[in-house]
């Protein structure tokens, strides 16, 4: 509680600003200006947050940096019920895959979260906020950071989304060289309700100035401001 971290830290797997990896427990009122330079599990307050660790008004301003996958602002990667709530990440982020602006990959709950820094990754799974979320809820969530793919699934807020999003932003540009493209998600399997998403979007096939490639789920309350440019299956709102 209440410990702040600058510098740079280097190393090869779970690899933070503050915390390399945090196994439960509650890491609190933090703040990581740290430059962080990694290959796996990477993140600027923790590398990787596991069996219910709980990050709460945190801060990390400091730049990412991975060859590999599994690389976010404040945290690299989340799992076993653990949660994120009322923190934040302004540093620049790049990775390989499952990179964002916040968390690369999560399994957790997060509320209350924001991302501003630019997120760009060369392989599947990149999100202004978050790159992957497989399990858990997003709720009074923003990113505001540009983010580039050179792949599949990039979201102005989630890369690849399979959980409830509620009350949640984008204003970032999103741009991506193939398919699932969107303002907010790239592709989205996950209820997603009062959102809004207003950057520039462009992509190859399946790009939506929303989502770019909705499977079957539902959206309710959501707008789309951005200009949207694809080759097929583009859509102001959702691709397909």
């Amino acid at each position: 509680t209440n410990v702040t971290a600058s510098g740079n830290v280097t190393g090869d797997e779970y690899v933070g600003g503050v915390v390399g990896y945090a196994d439960s427990g509650v890491i609190s009122d933090s703040h990581g200006s740290v430059t962080v330079n990694a290959t796996n599990s990477v993140g600027g307050l923790v590398g990787q947050g596991w069996s219910n660790a709980a990050i709460r008004e945190s801060v990390a301003t400091g730049s990412v940096n991975a060859s590999g996958s599994w690389a976010g602002g404040l945290v690299g990667d989340i799992y076993g019920d653990s949660s994120i709530k009322n923190s934040m990440a302004s540093g620049n982020v790049t990775g390989s895959g499952d990179v964002g602006g916040l968390i690369g990959y999560s399994e957790g709950v997060v509320t209350n979260a924001t991302a501003a820094g630019t997120v760009s990754g060369s392989d599947n799974d990149v999100g202004g906020l978050i790159g992957y979320t497989a399990s858990g809820e997003l709720a009074n969530v923003t990113a505001f950071g540009d983010v580039s793919g050179k792949a599949n699934d990039v979201g102005g807020l989630v890369g690849d989304n399979s959980v409830t999003v509620t009350n949640a932003t984008a204003s970032g540009n999103v741009s991506g060289e193939y398919d699932e493209i969107g303002g907010l998600v790239g592709n989205n399997s996950g209820l997603v309700t009062n959102v809004a998403a207003s950057g520039t979007v462009t992509g190859d096939d399946e790009v939506g100035g929303l989502i770019g490639d909705d499977d079957a789920s539902v959206v309710r309350n959501a707008t789309a401001s951005g200009n949207v440019t694809g080759d097929t299956e583009a859509g102001g709102l959702i691709g397909v």
